[in-house]
């Protein structure tokens, strides 16, 4: 049991810190899909945005996965499966609008001729 602790506050302390690292714009290497695109096709998207969305995104991951092991620890069921229901639906909250409305698109793409 102790093992199973020590195993998920590694793993929660791993998305946590990835979270601040996106936060704060130092991590765009961390977004799949994004890391593959070259540079003409990262030169459409709003990096830090993307990377400020992706990152609040992980530390609720991180905080609901870490609550729900608490509250697994402590046999509290209800808690736990009420946290885990939250969770999906706003995974899917996320995803979608995320994926609607352009919302990390730039407004006129920059070339690579013009960068400073």
């Amino acid at each position: 049991m102790l093992t199973n602790i020590i195993i998920a506050t590694i793993a929660v302390s791993i998305l946590l810190a990835m979270g601040i690292l996106l936060i704060n714009g130092k991590a765009a290497f961390l977004i799949a899909g994004y890391n593959t695109m070259n540079k003409k096709d990262k030169s459409y998207y709003e990096e830090k945005a993307l990377c400020r969305f992706v990152g609040w995104l992980m530390l609720g991951i991180g905080l609901s996965v870490g609550l729900i092991i608490l509250f697994d620890f402590l046999d509290w069921a209800f808690f736990t499966y009420t946290l885990v229901f939250v969770t999906k639906i706003g995974l899917i909250v996320a995803i979608v609008y995320a994926n609607t409305g352009n919302r990390f698109r730039k407004k006129i793409p920059i070339e690579e001729g013009e960068r400073e």
